[in-house]
């Protein structure tokens, strides 16, 4: 008989981005289908934090600080399906089906 509460754990292969990882990704985007300079350089400057201002840039800066944010909550949510990583009220959700309130 097999158990119709709980599915057996599937881990998932999700590993969170960092913001530098998104926004170095939206540049070289960005930069390949030539909305950035055509500078041989341009993308070691950003990379290396030279003083650039572009209205772009400002831009894809911001859609990286939101999908680092969207990454962390989903993270989150990741752990809470995690029996060894949960904590709170995600263990307490865990357990209802072994411990009805």
């Amino acid at each position: 008989m097999t158990n119709k509460i709980m599915r057996p754990y599937m881990p998932m292969n999700f590993k969170p981005r960092s913001w530098e990882e998104i926004f170095y990704s939206l540049l070289r985007n960005a930069y390949n289908v030539g909305l950035l300079s055509d500078d041989r350089n341009f993308l070691d400057y950003v990379q290396h934090k030279k003083q650039i201002e572009n209205d772009l840039i400002l831009t894809l800066s911001t859609i990286a600080t939101q999908l680092e944010e969207g990454y962390q909550d989903l993270n989150s949510i990741y752990l809470a399906r995690d029996l060894s990583k949960a904590t709170g009220e995600d263990l307490d959700v865990l357990g209802t089906p072994f411990y009805p309130v």
